[in-house]
């Protein structure tokens, strides 16, 4: 049956994301029409510049949903077109992290929570006075709203959105499900679970990788924010680096907890608002983590390690010499190159991203689509997606990592079965034709999701 979606998607693409994002973009694209749905393409621009044009169009295609790219493709299109959310089809959220894109949307305050960009985005979806009169209830009792979740709330704008009823949420992490649904945020049950989706030129790579020469023993692909990190202010403060590097050091002896857990437990005792709480939970997830916790990891393995990528912050590069078993060995193209990495090395290391709570990481998806063999730190979703099997290739500290990589080194056969059964998985149910499979599911199964699919 042919279907018609109308799919957000950003156009600026100015900074290595976004060219990625450009990149996987025009894949997503065209595995949608390969699946009989009519896409029409709206530019992040174009709801911008011309809100009501823009919305006469989409109810003049009239299409049967709405699909974001991403969450923070989401939040960008309803700050100009809140009429979105009431226009009677589903709206489908592909997940990257909610909570840490709404975060996006605040400026931490002297003497309170919010900030311009927030009030704004707050006010445009549930209307002037109404958000006034909730961000004024929200500011005088935030302190006191920890209670039994033991961090500060959001802003009630943010649960009302995401369980607004037209709304419908498609998840590769089940653990940000978890913390949501414990935060009271959405319905675990109205989640449906899908793991990280690959592209095809890691699968077209993998159909092949058993005849690519071995190129490095073990290599990382990711990126590493050092220099940022030891450049922020609040890295600098005394007391704010101590918290951040007990944390990191915490992470990095138990990879299997998460960012989320770690900075909850540690800040327990203190009095922060929602705003002061989530500016340190990105700091901490999106550098500290990423930098200190994977350099603790990598810089602990025994054998040399090969970085490819550090693209993100690529000043961090010339710090790697405090890693005497570190070296940088390069950029790689996303799709030309990346897949060749992936498959020339005997075993790639995935420290997974600090936003990453239990859910199944990229690169380790992207890994073992191009036909290589990685080694992960634990999440449960691997298991979930691998079954039984996934225990012999994660680990939750470096010793446990060090052993891993001594064992396998030295079993090349052992490597290339599991390789090959991973392969096989990854190829039926991480692809993008699964998932978008699961996103006009959505359309056709509106409400509560099957319990095989649901992500908690």
């Amino acid at each position: 049956m042919k279907r018609r979606f109308v799919f957000f998607c950003n156009d600026g693409f100015s900074g290595p994301w976004e060219t990625l994002m450009l990149l996987r973009l025009r894949e997503m694209v065209q595995v949608l029409e390969s699946l009989d749905v009519e896409v029409m393409q709206v530019r992040l621009s174009e709801v911008t510049e011309d809100p009501a044009g823009m919305l006469r169009k989409i109810r003049a295609a009239k299409p049967d949903a709405m699909l974001s790219a991403n969450f923070n493709y989401l939040l960008l299109a309803l700050v100009d077109l809140p009429e979105l959310l009431n226009q009677g089809i589903p709206l489908i959220c592909l997940w990257d992290d909610p909570l840490w894109a709404v975060t996006t949307f605040f400026e931490p305050k002297p003497n309170g929570w919010g900030g311009s960009r927030e009030a704004v985005f707050g006010k445009s979806i549930f209307g002037r006075l109404r958000a006034r009169r909730q961000f004024a209830r929200y500011a005088k009792s935030s302190e006191q709203d920890a209670h039994s979740v033991g961090v500060p709330m959001p802003p009630p704008w943010f649960g009302e959105l995401m369980r607004h009823p037209n709304l419908k949420h498609i998840a590769w992490d089940s653990g940000q499900v978890a913390m949501l649904h414990g935060l009271g945020i959405v319905d675990a049950a109205r989640v449906r679970w899908h793991p990280v989706a690959t592209y095809k030129p890691f699968l077209d790579a993998g159909a092949k990788a058993s005849s690519m020469p071995a190129k490095a023993d073990v290599s990382f692909v990711g990126n590493i924010y050092l220099k940022l990190l030891e450049d922020d202010p609040r890295y600098q403060e005394a007391k704010s680096r101590s918290l951040i590097e007990n944390i990191c050091a915490t992470k990095a002896n138990q990879l299997h907890k998460s960012t989320w857990d770690l900075l909850a437990t540690a800040i327990q005792d203190q009095q922060l608002d929602f705003a002061a709480f989530f500016d340190l939970y990105r700091l901490m997830s999106a550098s500290a983590i990423n930098s200190l916790a994977r350099l603790s990891v990598l810089g602990g393995i025994k054998q040399p390690v090969s970085l490819f990528g550090l693209f993100a912050d690529p000043a961090s590069r010339e710090l790697l010499s405090r890693y005497p078993n570190l070296k940088f060995a390069g950029e790689a193209h996303h799709f030309d190159e990346l897949p060749g990495v992936y498959a020339g090395s005997k075993i790639n290391v995935c420290v997974s991203n600090g936003l990453i709570h239990e859910g199944t990481p990229s690169k380790f998806i992207d890994c073992v689509a191009s036909g290589g063999f990685a080694l992960c730190d634990r999440k449960k979703d691997l298991q979930r997606l691998f079954g039984a099997g996934a225990q012999q290739i994660m680990y939750d500290n470096v010793d446990e990592l060090n052993e891993k990589i001594d064992y396998f080194l030295t079993r090349p056969t052992e490597r290339q079965e599991i390789s090959a059964w991973m392969y096989d998985c990854v190829r039926q149910r991480c692809s993008l034709k699964s998932l978008f499979e699961t996103a006009i599911e959505c359309v056709d199964e509106p409400g509560a999701q099957p319990e095989a699919n649901r992500a908690a």
